[in-house]
């Protein structure tokens, strides 16, 4: 799991400002860019909501993204301090906390949260325990244990990454370990693996998403060495290998289109693009300290993606809505949610369609777990 310059902050507070971002990257293909009848989809800043009590996060862990899940009773918030204990606190709509923080891993490594899958409420949450156990714990709408948490794997070596996603019935977990082997395991909704992990690829910082029309799960990897192609791997219903995609650097998850497997780009004009993944090379380069987040908020023919970028080199954290249309057609500008952002933040999706952007705000030991609500208008 890893799972971005002018001041803004006073035109921020006056409203929503889309800004062109400058960055370094060779120049988007032209077939990629949208035509001029795109469907207009901007992301709007509606409020700031500041996770309270509003004690400091200063003993938060400042290298990893707070996890965040809505469910029926409101959301589940999961953060790791500097010593390495892993919390869960149980939010309601408004983000106050409803219960005492619980200790879920002490230490933990790296670690992700997922959304139940369809029909289920709550979450499950994937860390690294101890160093090298792969672990899956399942949690209920207001944050109830749902299972004895499981593991999965106990690695040879430690994990530093990995990401989770909900399928058709229950999650595929994926890892990479130090010496960047990816593996793969399926669980049901009760956590209880279908298959044993099975080796993946070589490559870091796993993303993983589910394609549900074509009821297969797809993993992008970045490469060992700087010089080596990104890609993606899209595991069949069988859960065999049944494409390998070529990719680019700080490409997002894959998304399932009309026209088969895409992911998103972010752009040197400072927009978001959907470009199709194919086993050929004619991609974006990709933005050098750039990381992009997407989760679809509604589905096609009309669907829209929530897409969020982090810009290490201007410390920006941008939100934007992209129409999941054929890819080459959809392009989007994004807004800036938070500026001086020195630390990771992840992105989550309301069950109405809201999104919420979530990271530390302010300045020193003031700071503050915030989240900007940002609704997609056409």
């Amino acid at each position: 799991m890893r799972p971005p310059p002018v001041p803004l902050v006073a035109a921020l507070a006056l409203g929503v400002i889309t800004v062109a971002i400058s960055v370094r990257s060779q120049s988007v293909p032209s077939g990629h860019r949208a035509p001029a009848d795109t469907p207009d989809v901007r992301a709007e800043i509606v409020r700031r909501h500041v996770v309270s009590p509003t004690d400091s996060v200063d003993g938060l862990d400042p290298a990893v993204a707070p996890g965040l899940v809505f469910t029926s009773d409101g959301a589940l918030l999961v953060t790791r301090d500097r010593a390495g204990a892993l919390t869960l606190s149980t939010l309601d709509p408004v983000f106050r906390r409803v219960s005492p923080r619980r200790v879920l891993s002490d230490p933990a490594g790296a670690y992700t949260l997922a959304q139940g899958p369809p029909g289920r409420d709550g979450a499950a949450v994937l860390y690294i325990d101890h160093g090298r156990e792969v672990v899956l714990a399942i949690l209920g709408p207001s944050g109830e244990a749902r299972n004895v948490p499981r593991m999965l794997a106990r690695a040879d070596e430690p994990v530093p990454s990995v990401a989770l996603v909900p399928t058709d019935g229950g999650w595929a977990a994926v890892w990479a370990t130090a010496s960047h082997a990816v593996f793969i395991a399926w669980v049901d909704a009760l956590g209880t693996p279908r298959t044993a992990p099975q080796g993946a690829t070589q490559g870091n910082a796993p993303r993983v998403a589910w394609l549900p029309e074509a009821r297969s799960t797809a993993v992008a990897v970045d490469p060992v060495e700087v010089t080596g192609d990104p890609m993606a791997l899209v595991f069949g219903p069988d859960e065999t290998v049944s494409a390998r995609l070529h990719g680019w650097f700080g490409m997002s998850s894959p998304v399932e289109t009309s026209t088969g497997v895409s992911a998103v780009a972010f752009t040197p004009t400072g927009t978001v693009s959907l470009v199709h993944l194919a086993p050929g090379t004619d991609h974006p380069a990709g933005v050098l300290g750039a990381s992009v987040q997407c989760l679809p908020v509604t589905t096609p023919p009309d669907g829209v993606l929530a897409v969020q970028v982090t810009d290490a080199h201007g410390l920006r954290q941008s939100v934007g809505c992209l129409p999941n249309g054929a890819p080459g057609t959809a392009t989007a500008p994004l807004t800036v949610v938070r500026t001086a952002a020195t630390t990771p933040g992840t992105l989550a999706v309301r069950g109405d369609g809201e999104l919420f952007s979530l990271a530390r705000e302010g300045p020193g030991h003031a700071q503050r777990l915030v989240a900007v609500q940002v609704t997609c208008r056409r």
